[in-house]
């Protein structure tokens, strides 16, 4: 149970580091955070090999799905970081790695609930994504209900999409 709400708390954590320090211009810090919180998280993992590959996984193609947000003129990003005009930040990519470690402990109830994960996925992506917004860290090209509905659209099949894919990879840990 406390490995559970550790994982649920350092995402929250590691989420907020990220997001202002983009919005700050010091994004390293919240990149310094996460890589602290995910070294915690391997040290209790039981499946580190499965976790570390699933991690990657949804790490890169998470980073994707924001890099073709940003592309698409949907979302602008706050950073120095960027390696790339059309490749999210760092910050971002830190987000998604930090996010893949829940899958499995703190959101692995999920797992198998496909409908519930597009629901969840159609409000939290785009709360996620107005947060960060409020906060300074990214900014939208379009209207606010346009771009909160596009967001809706992609993070309601993106979010099962990802359970599934990590489902596939991984074993359920014994926390």
């Amino acid at each position: 149970m406390f490995v559970k709400l550790f994982n649920y708390l350092s995402y929250y954590a590691g989420w907020l580091a990220c997001v202002y320090g983009a919005a700050h211009g010091i994004s390293e810090v919240g990149v310094g955070v996460v890589g602290l919180l995910l070294l915690i998280h391997f040290v209790l993992t039981h499946t580190l090999r499965e976790e570390i590959l699933m991690i990657v996984a949804i790490g890169i193609l998470g980073t994707l799905v924001d890099s073709l947000q940003a592309a698409s003129g949907l979302l602008v990003y706050q950073s120095r970081y960027a390696f790339a005009p059309w490749l999210g930040p760092i910050w971002i990519t830190a987000i998604w790695v930090l996010f893949a470690s829940t899958i499995n402990w703190s959101f692995g109830w999920l797992k198998g609930r496909t409908w519930l994960a597009a629901v969840l996925g159609a409000i939290g992506g785009p709360v996620s994504y107005a947060a960060g917004e409020r906060i300074g860290a990214v900014h939208y090209q379009y209207d606010f209900a346009v771009t909160m509905l596009a967001l809706a659209a992609i993070w309601s099949v993106v979010l099962p999409a990802f359970f599934g894919l990590a489902h596939r990879m991984t074993r359920l840990p014994q926390a």
